[in-house]
């Protein structure tokens, strides 16, 4: 699987936040009201933390997060508190909640995600879309906003977005650290069954994976 036009690579974190934060700046200004999925995990947390520091109004965006772990808010393990703390001083941040009741209804409402910053995982999952979860098949096919995950690591249940609805985000930032997960993509087989195949394979035309040294 050739991915090389959909690759670009930085010499350091830094100037990937950078990249990042300038996209998101370039969108929050262009003075329309837009959608923007969000990843948790690890990989962007710097990329929030230089989100949160800056003076960038927000006001004219709504994030909403790809997954996140069904536990409390405070939960260390929740994504939605991570980006509370994160970036929720800036002025006009406004997250979707995925724990709210009505949001298969909310996500149903939102007809285009200006952008999509996505991480992958050494397994090959993407949001929280893992490779031996029991609904995965459904989590890559259903034509639905979300579903339940009760599998993936840490052991803790789950809700993520679908592929389907990740896919109406009109451009896809997949953000990769790390040699192995490099190797990953790289060696990736057209056979083969890893989420982030399918993930690659729907929105290539739109997906753009960054490295960083």
């Amino acid at each position: 699987m050739n991915l090389t036009n959909n690759i670009k690579h930085f010499d350091s974190k830094d100037l990937l936040d950078d990249f990042l934060f300038n996209k998101l700046s370039d969108i929050s200004q262009s003075g329309n009201f837009h959608s923007i999925i969000l990843s948790g995990g690890s990989s962007p947390v710097s990329f929030y933390k230089k989100l949160g520091n800056s003076s960038l109004s927000l006001s004219n965006l709504q994030f909403v997060l790809s997954d996140d772990r069904r536990v409390p808010i405070d939960d260390p393990l929740s994504n939605e508190g991570m980006l509370n703390e994160t970036i929720g001083v800036v002025e006009g941040f406004n997250l979707l909640s995925l724990h709210s009741n009505d949001i298969e209804q909310s996500l149903n409402s939102i007809p285009v995600y200006e952008l999509a910053i996505l991480g992958m995982g050494l397994d090959g999952h993407f949001a929280s879309i893992f490779p031996e979860m029991t609904n995965v098949d459904k989590a890559l096919t259903s034509l639905g906003s979300i579903e339940m995950v009760d599998d993936g690591f840490p052991e803790v249940p789950r809700i993520s977005m679908t592929l389907n609805e990740i896919d109406k985000a009109k451009e896809i930032i997949l953000l990769i650290s790390g040699q192995e997960k490099i190797d990953l993509l790289s060696n990736l087989r057209a056979d083969s069954n890893l989420p982030i195949k399918y993930l690659i394979e729907r929105t290539k035309h739109k997906l753009l994976i960054t490295t960083s040294a």
